[in-house]
């Protein structure tokens, strides 16, 4: 997600705000964000499937 540091506009894309033409800063998830699936956590949680063999 990008944002205006100005006006607080919101993008999916980086570029400028049509508002103000400030150049969209990138907004780095918020904690919640950056906790929901960490790339090792998915492995370590214990889901009651590593029975089952993940490649074949």
């Amino acid at each position: 997600m990008f944002k205006c540091p100005k006006c607080g506009y919101q993008s999916e894309v980086a570029g400028n705000c049509p508002t103000d033409n400030e150049v969209l800063v990138e907004e780095l998830g918020t904690e919640q964000e950056s906790n929901v699936t960490p790339p090792t956590a998915d492995e370590s949680i214990p889901t009651g499937e590593e029975s089952k063999p993940t490649e074949e």
